[in-house]
């Protein structure tokens, strides 16, 4: 059976990047034995202060994937473990995050620490508390792996409370998926920290230690269906190599049990409708298109749309100039006090929200900011048709447009055909772009004539991995504009 560690095998020199952990896999993969030296060479390169979330949760990730290299013999290397683990557990930053929480409590069993003993308790985003505002909204990728996690302490450790928040986690993103049972990939991601294939894998291995490990019949298919999706894209271009995955995914196959023999659960397609109002969130599905979309996020957009092989990753507000993401997205945190404006039922979406800022720090991290902007959203959703009127208040001299992100074949705008990752563009007055895929067709159109700006992308690496951006200009009038499958 294809998994992760097969797949890591086949394309190991051709289509990953090649470092000392990836070669360190490899040749686990062939001896499944790690050398104390090379354990003390990858704790080396761990030896970073964590200044921000990223920095904090790689740390704990790589750790994590050394004591998967090493065992199940960690006690042969615990003089090299052990100091460094409680080095890494002392230190308190981010603590509040769930993903953290679980990673440390991983930890700690692995090398027998004592632990905190409390409950594993759950939620989507982190409490609220101020400096927690950018991280308020369900990430995807965040989430996902803190669920793998809690499928490992439900199994090893018969955790309390991890077999609970492990299938909260994988029912609600089950739902989200798209009528081909695929993810909106750029839904709540923000472009600087986007790893498409990172988080395709995330989703297959979900599904995979939720039915594996905790016997959930319905998943089945699912995860089958997401590795075939993602060993395409991997046969296509060179990413990183999948580690802490892999070797999730290799430690998964060590300690799953075969299923109870009353495993008969019926497996059941996501529901057609989608209504999430603690999350701002509706969205529908048909064989025609699917959607999704929302009025809470931090630095992302405000939907997602698919339809066959036609993705539109993300689209939202978006300043000029237009040749970075930085413009890009939403301040929208979850909280009750936020949302309790807005107005929801199960296919429209309407209320004001702050648009955002981006400011890099001197040590690179990206911090996200309200701006003085608001804009005004009224949204509505039907199984082949999104309607959006979108107002911008408070706008300056700075121009300000509503953009989309897209993977598709080709555009058509007036006479013209734009493929991707060529210099072909379009800058002018227009009602209508056409979004063509090989298989599908999409249009989107505004009401009045509105100036638009349609540029070819390179496809990976940034916007999501999109291949265009169309960006409509806004004005201090109303923008009304459809995206209607054809």
């Amino acid at each position: 059976m294809t998994d992760l560690a097969v797949i890591f095998r086949k394309y190991y020199r051709t289509h990953f990047s090649l470092d000392e952990w990836s070669e360190e896999l490899f040749s686990y993969l062939h001896d499944k034995r790690i050398q104390k030296m090379k354990v003390c060479e990858l704790l080396k390169s761990l030896e970073k202060e964590s200044t921000s979330y990223q920095h904090r949760v790689e740390s704990l990730k790589g750790f994590i994937s050394v004591l998967l290299f090493t065992y199940p013999f960690c006690a042969s290397y615990k003089e090299h473990l052990v100091p460094f683990a409680k080095r890494l557990l002392q230190k308190t930053i981010f603590d509040d995050f769930s993903l953290v929480i679980v990673m440390k409590k991983v930890i700690s069993y692995f090398l027998e620490l004592k632990e905190d003993s409390s409950k594993i308790a759950f939620s989507l985003v982190p409490e609220e508390k101020l400096y927690l505002d950018e991280y308020r909204f369900p990430s995807p990728l965040m989430n996902i792996q803190t669920a793998l996690l809690c499928s490992l302490l439900a199994v090893i450790k018969k955790e309390e409370g991890a077999k609970e928040s492990a299938l909260k986690i994988a029912d609600f993103y089950y739902e989200l998926l798209d009528e081909d049972r695929y993810p909106y990939l750029g839904f709540w991601s923000k472009d600087f920290e986007h790893k498409e294939s990172e988080l395709l894998l995330s989703y297959y291995l979900l599904f995979y230690s939720s039915y594996h490990l905790l016997h959930q019949k319905r998943f089945e298919h699912t995860y089958s269906h997401l590795l075939k999706r993602a060993e395409e894209k991997i046969a296509i271009k060179k990413i990183k190599a999948p580690i802490f995955l892999t070797l999730l995914s290799i430690f998964i196959n060590k300690i799953k049990k075969e299923p109870p023999a009353n495993f008969e659960e019926k497996e059941h397609s996501p529901k057609a409708l989608i209504f999430q109002p603690d999350y701002a969130l509706i969205g529908c599905k048909s064989e025609q298109m699917s959607a999704l979309l929302t009025l809470n996020g931090i630095g992302t957009g405000i939907g997602s749309l698919q339809s066959k092989d036609i993705y539109i990753k993300t689209f939202g507000p978006q300043s000029f100039p237009l040749d970075g993401s930085k413009g890009f997205g939403i301040f929208s945190p979850a909280s009750k006090e936020s949302f309790k404006d807005f107005s929801f039922t199960e296919n429209s979406l309407k209320g004001w929200l702050r648009i955002c800022k981006k400011e890099e720090a001197t040590d690179g991290k990206v911090h996200i900011l309200p701006d003085k902007i608001w804009m005004h959203v009224d949204s509505k959703i039907a199984f082949n048709k999104i309607d959006l009127n979108v107002l911008f208040e408070g706008l300056t001299k700075e121009k300000m447009s509503f953009a989309f992100f897209i993977n598709a074949q080709e555009l058509k705008v007036q006479n013209r055909i734009i493929h991707p990752k060529s210099l072909d563009r379009f800058e002018g007055k227009n009602t209508n772009v056409q979004i063509e895929g090989k298989t599908s067709s999409l249009q989107l159109s505004t009401e009045k004539e509105q100036i638009f700006h349609v540029l070819p992308l390179a496809g990976e690496g940034f916007y999501w991995d999109a291949d265009f951006l169309i960006a409509i200009e806004a004005t201090e009038e109303p923008l009304s504009l459809s995206i209607t499958s054809i």
